[in-house]
């Protein structure tokens, strides 16, 4: 050394390791490899600490050069471009040379202390810390274990700097918390490469755990969200997680996520059953054996009423590495109470069309009937008023009539259970129509039985045909009277009620007869069904109560324990108050004009020649043809001379129908009469045609039909008048 003119220091180290103390010698491991990069690695790292105008100078250690500028450039690197790195060191010196060292591709902050560094942190945290082990007030440790407290830097990448060197030095500064340890002396190469290495792996825990998140996130919208109910179960049948839609059915249980799947079951459901749910659960667990169950009805015992689910279990893998279970499930009781409605929709259909088709069949029993009776009614009549006729031939008569009249009730019959009664219905307080038929009802069941009328509160106005409402109460009543030959209790009961949303007058027959066993009790309304005696019933009296209800747009039900009696309800929809009293028909007998022509079309011969009779014997003149093209070719002929047409309804060839409308058209001004032993409602079911002419179910009374001719006839003879209500 010269004064003025520098230092040179020589350095000489013994080769080998023989002159070192054995116990102090450790091999490490790629030994050879080690020594063989001799000094070369330390020279080239003092190099970069000198000032950048003397980093070309030489520096030579046995005559070698060992770097020159070249020295200074940097292999690239991984991690991420741009991080943010701050870098804690008492040291200037080094702050420097690390900023330096790593500047070129992050962006680096130092800082001189460890209180400094967990401000800067917390303020604003960095991609990755650089702290010094060994620093005034707050040492590289306790920064770590400040920053590893906080959430905001607990997952900070952390590499520590030491000049304490060995396993048991890295062990340390691992185990406090450090991501990486860097012992002093450290090559540029070594340091880059574990900042870089630090900020990729901190960069894919990032991103591992934004994925993460996102996933969890997904499935926690997906399990909340769930239309399904959903809840999992632990490998000791714990309940770990229920879904919103699952947690209703578990009713008012409280602290469920603090229960045993077993408790929570047991509380739910019968036993028998809770424990073949828990023992299916076990299964599945311990075998991975899913379960599916389509319908699964059963009463639950928090509830009493029976619920229906669609439901599986499935065996999941859980975070701890064990098993549980997750239970999927629906409630399904809307649509098994909807497939219900839908078979017994279909039978009623069945039913319906089982009725439709006998209904078919009696009424056009009934029309013909009609027609014969229509006949043998006029005959009777005459032979009755032959004023030659002895007593007993006399009384003979009478009695046909009666049968005849007994008949006509039994088609009656027949044309009310098939619906083609035809029903005049007005507006009735149905208490008032009960009362009505108090007395009747009282000499119908007799003596021997108790009988009660009961009128709930309200009015109960309905819309029906007053004769058909007094013929179901019949029925019913005659009913319950046979049901009860040793005497018994009967009581008509009558109330208000509402059925979703539909007010309705509720008639109810009660009695406390021998009952209608349960094999039966489906059948009672089907036509032609009695549980009578051979001989003593004709099985239409509650088919004709289920048609005249169904008419007029009710619904009646019977309920029946055999030996304890039976109870029909029937319900009628309530009607508006009448405004006012309905007006009377029973106008006067226009007189008949002398020697008025009629056009009789009827295809039955015995229907005609009385039909014809009853009309001559009135003074009218009567021409006659057997069916409606007949008719045409007489109009063809007389018709100047018709002054009216009276047809029946069914013919062969042309029926009445069509005649009507062929004289709508050529004639309209001639007066017209329907008959029919159909109703009117089935003799024109299409609902037109008809309305304004005049029309007589078979039998017709010789009154009624002298009567209705007389009426037409002087209605289509009166002058119209115009008035405000139908001048054009």
């Amino acid at each position: 050394s010269e004064v003025g003119r520098g230092t040179t220091f020589d350095i000489t180290l013994p080769a080998g390791r023989a002159h070192l103390p054995a116990g102090q010698v450790v091999a490490s491991r790629g030994e050879a490899a080690a020594t063989g990069m001799g000094v070369a690695p330390f020279v080239e790292e003092a190099q970069r600490w000198l000032p950048r105008a003397q980093a070309a100078e030489a520096i030579t250690t046995t005559g070698e050069l060992l770097a020159d500028g070249a020295g200074l450039r940097l292999e690239p690197t991984t991690g991420v471009p741009g991080a943010r790195i701050l870098v804690a060191d008492d040291n200037a010196d080094m702050r420097e040379y690390v900023k330096r060292l790593l500047g070129a591709r992050w962006a680096v902050e130092t800082v001189a202390d460890g209180r400094a560094a967990l401000e800067r942190a917390l303020a604003e945290p960095p991609d990755l810390l650089l702290s010094d082990v060994m620093m005034p007030g707050l040492d590289g440790f306790a920064l770590l274990k400040a920053l590893r407290s906080d959430p905001r830097t607990r997952d900070l990448p952390i590499i520590l700097l030491s000049a304490r060197a060995g396993e048991e030095a890295r062990v340390e500064g691992l185990g406090a918390g450090a991501d990486d340890y860097l012992v002093k002396p450290f090559s540029a190469r070594e340091l880059t490469a574990r900042v870089g290495g630090a900020l990729e792996l901190a960069r894919v825990r990032k991103e591992a755990a934004a994925a993460l998140y996102e996933r969890e996130q997904q499935f926690e919208t997906l399990f909340v969200e769930a239309p399904l109910g959903v809840y999992l179960v632990d490998d000791e049948l714990r309940i770990l997680q229920i879904n919103p839609a699952a947690r209703p059915v578990f009713g008012d249980i409280p602290d469920l996520l603090s229960l045993g799947f077993d408790e929570v079951i047991h509380r739910l459901w019968p036993r028998a059953l809770a424990d073949e749910l828990v023992s299916l659960f076990r299964h599945t667990l311990e075998t991975g054996e899913p379960h599916y169950s389509p319908e699964w009805s059963e009463e639950r015992l928090d509830r009493g009423v029976v619920e229906h689910y669609e439901w599986q279990i499935s065996r999941i893998p859980l975070p701890n590495g064990r098993f549980g279970i997750v239970c999927y499930f629906r409630d399904i009781s809307a649509q098994v109470r909807a497939h219900a409605a839908m078979v017994e929709t279909q039978e009623r259909l069945r039913q319906s069309a089982k009725m439709e088709s006998i209904g078919r069949l009696a009424g056009g029993l009934a029309h013909d009937f009609n027609n014969q009776l229509h006949a043998l009614r006029g005959f009777v009549g005459y032979a009755a008023r032959d004023p030659g006729i002895s007593e007993q031939s006399l009384q003979d008569l009478i009695e046909v009539r009666k049968a005849v009249d007994r008949m006509a009730h039994l088609t009656g019959q027949l044309l009310a259970f098939s619906r083609q009664q035809v029903l005049r219905p007005e507006t009735l307080d149905l208490d008032q129509a009960v009362a009505d038929s108090q007395e009747l009802l009282r000499r119908l069941i007799g003596s021997q039985i108790e009988f009660r009328i009961v009128q709930g509160p309200g009015a109960k106005w309905v819309r029906v045909d007053r004769a058909q409402l007094q013929q179901v109460l019949l029925n019913l009543c005659i009913n319950a009277r046979d049901a009860m030959p040793e005497g018994g209790r009967l009581q008509i009961h009558t109330s208000l009620g509402t059925v979703e949303g539909e007010t309705f007058a509720e008639l109810v027959v009660d009695d406390s007869g021998t009952g209608i066993s349960a094999e039966d009790l489906p059948h009672i309304f089907e036509p032609f069904f009695t549980t009578k005696e051979v001989g003593k019933g004709t099985g239409l009296g509650l088919a004709t109560v289920h048609g005249i209800v169904a008419q007029s747009g009710g619904r009646i039900r019977a309920e029946s324990v055999a030996g304890e009696g039976t109870r029909f309800t029937v319900r009628f929809p309530v009607a508006p108050a009448p405004a006012g009293g309905d007006a009377g028909e029973g106008a006067s007998r226009p007189a008949r004009a002398s020697q008025t022509r009629i056009l009789l079309v009827e295809d039955e011969g015995s229907v005609r020649a009385i039909i014809a009779r009853t009309l001559r014997d009135e003074g009218y003149d009567v021409v006659e043809a057997p069916d409606g093209r007949e008719a045409l070719a007489v109009l063809e002929e007389r018709g100047g001379s018709i002054s009216m047409v009276l047809t029946d309804m069914v013919m062969p060839i042309m029926g009445g129908r069509e005649l009507g409308e062929h004289l709508a058209r050529e004639r309209p001004d001639l007066p017209l009469v329907y008959m029919s032993g159909y109703p009117r409602d089935t003799a024109f079911a299409d609902g037109t045609g008809a309305l304004d002419h005049p029309f007589l179910q078979k039998p017709v009374s010789a009154e009624t039909l002298v009567q209705t001719i007389a009426g037409e006839l002087a209605r289509r003879r009166a002058p119209r008048v115009a008035t405000a209500a139908t001048a054009p």
